[in-house]
């Protein structure tokens, strides 16, 4: 992210600690998908933590941006509106999520594609990683990347999802007013760390709150 090594690997235990957690709370499919999420952002941190330490190291950087561009260009699109679609009880919202989950995967076939066929450098810019490829009509596919993946959160008439939905669209707003240059990385890294405030919207669905907080003194 945009401060050390450190920052990320301290993110990337958190995450993996919070998501342990929500697997241990999570009782349904899609609830375990949704609890997965602390543990796939943990990865990824750690992932990035790694680049800090060899982001000028050859053919070691191109693989382990790969990996953490993997997550974002690809997962991402895909396992967001899915987790929303499957947690939907209104019919109708439902089959539009649906639409935005297909939507999705067509954009991750699209950025793939262009992974695959440009050049990627990965570069510090004031103390920030930053993933360079030449996208063309970059903004337009931010957009759009952020209409799909916010947008099938703040869709769901799940209040957890929509909540989580609405911190990450006003992140997305931090991260592109004030670190443009590694959009990427950083809004990955606020989303991270929002991801850990699913714990509590699990144990409130299944109504374990009190009783998971008094475990914990």
């Amino acid at each position: 992210m945009c401060f050390s090594a450190t920052a990320s690997f301290s993110a990337s235990a958190l995450l993996g600690v919070t998501g342990l957690a929500c697997l241990q709370v999570a009782e349904k499919k899609q609830d375990k998908l949704l609890a997965s999420l602390p543990l796939l952002f943990s990865i990824q941190q750690f992932i990035e933590g790694l680049l800090w330490l060899y982001h000028a190291n050859g053919m070691l950087t191109y693989v382990l941006a790969y990996a953490f561009l993997f997550f974002a260009f690809l997962l991402w699109p895909i396992y967001v509106p899915l987790v929303a679609y499957l947690f939907e009880t209104d019919q109708g919202r439902k089959k539009i999520l649906k639409y935005v989950t297909w939507a999705g995967v067509a954009g991750s076939m699209i950025l793939a594609a262009i992974l695959i066929h440009r050049h990627l450098e990965v570069t510090v810019v004031q103390n920030s990683l930053c993933y360079i490829v030449d996208f063309p009509y970059q903004n337009l596919g931010i957009g759009i990347y952020i209409a799909i993946t916010v947008g099938a959160l703040m869709i769901s008439t799940n209040q957890v999802l929509r909540m989580f939905g609405l911190a990450a669209f006003l992140s997305a707003s931090v991260a592109w007013q004030f670190y443009r240059h590694a959009f990427t990385s950083v809004w990955c890294f606020f989303c991270a760390l929002l991801s850990m405030t699913l714990y509590w919207g699990l144990l409130m669905k299944h109504n374990k709150t009190l009783d998971k907080i008094a475990k914990m003194f």
